[in-house]
């Protein structure tokens, strides 16, 4: 499967996986805008996910080093959606210094993650997953017979190009499309 790119920011990286058995492609932040306890990461990519498809933005692991949460737990990225991608987090209430305290002897080595992730820093992972939309209507089980359970794991390439394609939705994003 080709998932078309753009850059949007001189300083973007292309998403990456891991490992070899890694689920996700790691997203690298390029710019931090703060407001109050929200901090708000633009990843410098805009890009074009395949009809049938969507992507799903997912914490890493490291997260709990750094005293945020992403804020709607995971993004959804919609197969009609252009804009550049960001990703919000916000602070963990309640005292950082302590918790870093209580974290280091159980996790040696690892002192330098225990802050908010700054530019540059992998910040999230993105899944490219298949689109299941149910139509609705009254089946019977003899109507169904077997299921079969659908698994195919496709190869993801990014592919940067000049420019995405349009769609109506274009760059609306954030409650865009309603409540």
């Amino acid at each position: 499967m080709q998932i078309n790119f753009v850059k949007t920011h001189p300083d973007a990286v292309i998403p990456t996986r891991g490992s070899a058995g890694a689920a996700g492609f790691d997203l690298t932040a390029v710019s931090l805008r703060r407001a109050a306890d929200l901090y708000i990461y633009d990843i410098g990519i805009a890009m074009e996910i395949p009809a049938g498809y969507f992507a799903a933005i997912f914490p890493r692991s490291s997260i709990f080093f750094t005293g945020l949460e992403l804020t709607n737990c995971v993004g959804v990225i919609d197969s009609d959606f252009r804009a550049p991608i960001s990703a919000i987090f916000r602070e963990v209430p309640g005292d950082q210094g302590a918790r870093r305290r209580a974290l280091h002897p159980l996790f040696p080595g690892k002192t330098h993650m225990m802050c908010p992730y700054k530019p540059g820093d992998r910040i999230a992972q993105i899944i490219i997953q298949p689109c299941v939309i149910p139509v609705m209507g009254r089946v019977t089980l003899s109507e169904m017979g077997s299921i079969q359970p659908y698994c195919d794991l496709e190869k993801v390439e990014f592919v940067e190009v000049d420019e995405l394609s349009t769609t109506a939705r274009g760059k609306g994003g954030y409650g865009s499309t309603g409540r």
